[in-house]
């Protein structure tokens, strides 16, 4: 007698089971995975890296009513101020929007930007948007995957508009 298959892994603690394509924005590379925003970043970010990265996630937050970033901040350079504030000002804007990003391979400063990015983003919007720096990529996902647990996707006609 055989024994019941185990259920899949969900989507952001796992590595994707089908190929999903990396895309280029600058010198960063992004995908999604499902509800999962999947960042490589290299070197510093440009506002409009940033913004060109932003539109997966909003795309993700119409379809799941809330969006996962997984970021590998193994080569990670600084973000500029203006990409900084626009962040700040985003969050202002759209207080409700339900997300989480999982960072790992952070360094001393990548750790002290991303908690300056995240006190910035509680002034503005009153809100803290949840960050866990992780120590390894499998760390990261099961982050991401407990959160998942806990914040069900809202269907799309029962949200407000995330735009």
């Amino acid at each position: 007698m055989s024994s019941p298959a185990a259920d899949p892994p969900e989507p952001a603690l796992a590595t994707p089971s089908r190929p999903v394509a990396w895309q280029q924005v600058g010198a960063h590379r992004v995908r999604t995975v499902d509800d999962c925003v999947e960042w490589q970043i290299n070197g510093p970010m440009s506002l409009s890296e940033l913004q060109a990265i932003e539109r997966h996630h909003l795309d993700v937050m119409d379809q799941y009513g809330y969006w996962l970033a997984l970021v590998d901040c193994t080569h990670a350079g600084g973000l500029e101020p203006v990409a900084r504030r626009y962040v700040a000002e985003q969050a202002r804007l759209h207080p409700d929007r339900v997300t989480m990003s999982a960072l790992y391979g952070c360094s001393p400063t990548v750790v002290a930007l991303s908690t300056l990015v995240c006190r910035a983003v509680k002034l503005f919007s009153g809100k803290l948007h949840p960050v866990e720096i992780c120590s390894d990529e499998a760390s990261a996902r099961a982050c991401l995957a407990a959160f998942r647990k806990t914040h069900p996707g809202v269907p799309r006609a029962k949200r407000p508009t995330t735009h």
